[in-house]
């Protein structure tokens, strides 16, 4: 035996009301081929190299350090492929590796899993600790 009621169902709290709403249209939800964008970005296996032009003006960045990626080779058009010291393939710009090896820091100089590993353990470090270790640093000083 069913209960048919006219009641509307609502949400018991602001918390349930956020989780079980329509996602917005701004969303990450709502982009077709989401998947395929973050696939674009990193690979599991390497591209293939174009060859590295014979212009005298033209620096070849092969074997450079950039934080925990190596470039590996040329992709064209001013973008070098990178493989991360975790394994995976990223690409990465001309201006940018060039900007990392004169001394900018960047969260960028790792690709998108080991990022998210360092914020897991920055999390970690702050509820043992109640600071950043970059602030413990700071405070030493």
């Amino acid at each position: 035996m069913t209960l048919k009621s006219t009641l509307k169902l609502r949400p018991i709290d602001r918390q349930a009301a956020l989780v079980v709403q329509k996602a917005p249209s701004h969303s990450t939800f709502q982009i077709k081929n989401r998947d395929k964008l973050v696939d674009s970005e990193f690979w599991e296996a390497p591209r293939p190299h174009k060859p590295i032009p014979d212009n005298t003006d033209f620096i070849d960045l092969t074997g450079s350090k950039v934080g925990r990626l190596t470039v590996i080779g040329f992709l064209g058009k001013s973008v070098w492929q990178c493989r991360c010291v975790c394994g995976r393939y990223c690409k990465r710009t001309k201006k940018f590796i060039e900007q990392v090896i004169d001394g900018r820091e960047s969260t960028e100089s790792m690709c998108r899993e080991c990022y998210g590993v360092m914020l897991l353990k920055k999390q970690e470090y702050f509820k043992a600790h109640g600071c950043y270790p970059s602030d413990k640093k700071k405070m030493e000083l």
